[in-house]
């Protein structure tokens, strides 16, 4: 009768389970078109022209424009457009 093979591996420590935590509240750093209108209060149509007359400035990650949210901040505060 033969002897069964012992394994040479160490033994694999238990596995711990972390418990869920709620989700931590995330600052967004910039944001879509469509969530910087709805910050504005204005149309998408107006951000864009916005965007095109470089009046804002954007990050391009893709071809997604992404508008930096302290961007929005300080263009609110400068007052908006000047005419």
């Amino acid at each position: 009768m033969q002897k069964p093979k012992l394994s040479s591996r160490k033994p694999v420590a238990p596995h711990y389970t972390v418990e869920p935590h709620a989700p931590a509240e995330v600052e967004k750093l910039s944001v879509p078109i469509p969530v910087a209108a709805q910050m504005l209060g204005c149309t998408v149509r107006a951000v864009r022209e916005l965007l095109w007359a470089k009046t804002l400035p954007y990050k391009k990650i893709g071809k997604r424009f992404c508008i930096p949210t302290d961007a929005l901040r300080s263009f609110c505060s400068a007052g908006g457009v000047k005419n």
